[in-house]
Protein backbone atom coordinates (compact mmCIF):
# COMPACT_ATOMS: atom_id res chain seq x y z
CA UNK A 1 0.00 0.00 0.00
CA UNK A 2 1.47 3.41 -0.61
CA UNK A 3 0.36 6.62 1.78
CA UNK A 4 0.77 9.68 0.18
CA UNK A 5 2.24 12.55 3.37
CA UNK A 6 1.21 15.61 3.57
CA UNK A 7 1.53 18.32 6.62
CA UNK A 8 0.97 22.05 7.15
CA UNK A 9 4.16 22.11 9.11
CA UNK A 10 6.37 21.86 6.14
CA UNK A 11 5.74 23.80 2.66
CA UNK A 12 3.02 22.16 0.73
CA UNK A 13 3.62 21.03 -2.68
CA UNK A 14 4.98 23.34 -4.57
CA UNK A 15 4.57 21.76 -7.76
CA UNK A 16 2.84 18.42 -9.24
CA UNK A 17 4.55 16.29 -6.55
CA UNK A 18 3.98 15.25 -2.80
CA UNK A 19 5.29 16.16 0.47
CA UNK A 20 6.47 12.61 0.81
CA UNK A 21 5.08 8.86 0.35
CA UNK A 22 5.19 5.70 2.59
CA UNK A 23 5.29 2.18 0.89
CA UNK A 24 6.51 -0.80 1.92
CA UNK A 25 7.81 0.31 5.25
CA UNK A 26 9.81 3.09 3.53
CA UNK A 27 9.19 6.72 3.57
CA UNK A 28 10.45 9.17 0.36
CA UNK A 29 10.51 12.61 0.90
CA UNK A 30 10.44 15.11 -2.42
CA UNK A 31 12.95 17.99 -2.15
CA UNK A 32 12.72 20.15 0.95
CA UNK A 33 13.84 23.58 0.39
CA UNK A 34 13.68 26.96 2.80
CA UNK A 35 10.45 28.15 1.98
CA UNK A 36 7.86 29.14 4.57
CA UNK A 37 4.81 27.19 5.23
CA UNK A 38 2.91 29.57 5.24
CA UNK A 39 3.95 32.14 2.30
CA UNK A 40 5.18 29.98 0.24
CA UNK A 41 8.51 32.33 -0.56
CA UNK A 42 12.15 31.28 0.10
CA UNK A 43 13.33 32.18 2.99
CA UNK A 44 16.62 33.86 2.43
CA UNK A 45 19.64 33.89 4.36
CA UNK A 46 23.14 31.82 5.01
CA UNK A 47 23.60 28.47 3.89
CA UNK A 48 23.75 27.18 7.27
CA UNK A 49 20.36 28.92 8.37
CA UNK A 50 18.44 27.56 4.98
CA UNK A 51 19.55 24.04 5.95
CA UNK A 52 18.64 24.22 9.52
CA UNK A 53 15.15 25.64 8.18
CA UNK A 54 15.10 22.31 5.80
CA UNK A 55 16.42 19.92 8.92
CA UNK A 56 13.18 21.33 10.59
CA UNK A 57 10.68 20.58 7.38
CA UNK A 58 12.24 17.38 7.03
CA UNK A 59 11.74 16.28 10.78
CA UNK A 60 7.96 17.61 10.48
CA UNK A 61 7.24 15.43 7.15
CA UNK A 62 8.70 12.29 8.91
CA UNK A 63 6.40 13.33 12.14
CA UNK A 64 3.41 13.45 9.86
CA UNK A 65 4.27 10.09 8.43
CA UNK A 66 4.94 8.47 12.04
CA UNK A 67 8.92 8.67 11.82
CA UNK A 68 11.68 10.38 13.45
CA UNK A 69 15.21 11.97 12.42
CA UNK A 70 16.52 8.61 14.50
CA UNK A 71 14.57 6.38 11.25
CA UNK A 72 16.45 8.11 8.70
CA UNK A 73 18.05 5.97 6.36
CA UNK A 74 20.06 8.32 3.79
CA UNK A 75 19.69 11.68 3.48
CA UNK A 76 20.49 13.51 -0.24
CA UNK A 77 21.73 16.97 0.32
CA UNK A 78 21.49 19.27 -3.19
CA UNK A 79 23.96 23.04 -2.99
CA UNK A 80 23.95 25.89 -5.04
CA UNK A 81 27.90 25.97 -4.18
CA UNK A 82 29.84 23.17 -3.74
CA UNK A 83 32.28 25.54 -1.65
CA UNK A 84 29.86 25.29 1.26
CA UNK A 85 30.80 21.94 2.22
CA UNK A 86 32.91 22.46 4.72
CA UNK A 87 29.91 24.69 6.68
CA UNK A 88 27.28 22.13 5.90
CA UNK A 89 29.09 19.39 7.26
CA UNK A 90 29.63 21.22 10.40
CA UNK A 91 26.42 22.28 10.92
CA UNK A 92 25.49 18.15 9.82
CA UNK A 93 27.38 16.98 12.83
CA UNK A 94 25.39 19.19 15.07
CA UNK A 95 21.90 18.39 13.58
CA UNK A 96 22.76 14.65 13.45
CA UNK A 97 24.32 13.19 15.79
CA UNK A 98 25.64 9.51 16.01
CA UNK A 99 24.71 6.85 14.30
CA UNK A 100 24.38 9.37 11.27
CA UNK A 101 22.24 8.37 8.42
CA UNK A 102 24.17 7.99 4.87
CA UNK A 103 24.41 11.40 3.35
CA UNK A 104 24.88 12.38 -0.02
CA UNK A 105 25.83 15.47 -1.31
CA UNK A 106 25.23 16.96 -4.89
CA UNK A 107 25.53 20.36 -6.82
CA UNK A 108 22.20 21.88 -8.02
CA UNK A 109 21.54 22.49 -11.46
CA UNK A 110 21.24 26.14 -10.85
CA UNK A 111 24.13 27.82 -8.85
CA UNK A 112 23.99 31.57 -6.83
CA UNK A 113 25.07 33.26 -9.98
CA UNK A 114 22.44 31.47 -12.25
CA UNK A 115 19.52 30.87 -9.71
CA UNK A 116 16.21 28.70 -10.83
CA UNK A 117 13.61 31.02 -11.93
CA UNK A 118 11.43 32.07 -9.56
CA UNK A 119 13.58 29.63 -6.81
CA UNK A 120 16.28 33.06 -6.15
CA UNK A 121 18.38 32.07 -3.10
CA UNK A 122 17.93 28.84 -2.65
CA UNK A 123 21.42 27.67 -1.41
CA UNK A 124 20.84 24.11 -0.40
CA UNK A 125 17.99 21.76 -0.55
CA UNK A 126 17.26 17.88 1.19
CA UNK A 127 15.62 14.94 0.09
CA UNK A 128 15.33 11.77 2.25
CA UNK A 129 14.82 8.29 2.72
CA UNK A 130 13.35 7.19 6.60
CA UNK A 131 12.35 3.79 6.97
CA UNK A 132 9.53 2.06 9.76
CA UNK A 133 9.63 -0.98 8.67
Amino acid sequence: MIEHIMTEAAPLELGAFSQAVKAGGFIYTSGIAPVDPTTRQVIHGTVEEQLRICHRHLAAILAAAGASMKDLVKVFVYVADIEDYPTIDAVWAELFPRPRPCRGFYPLPWTKEKPCPGWEGILVELSAIAYVG
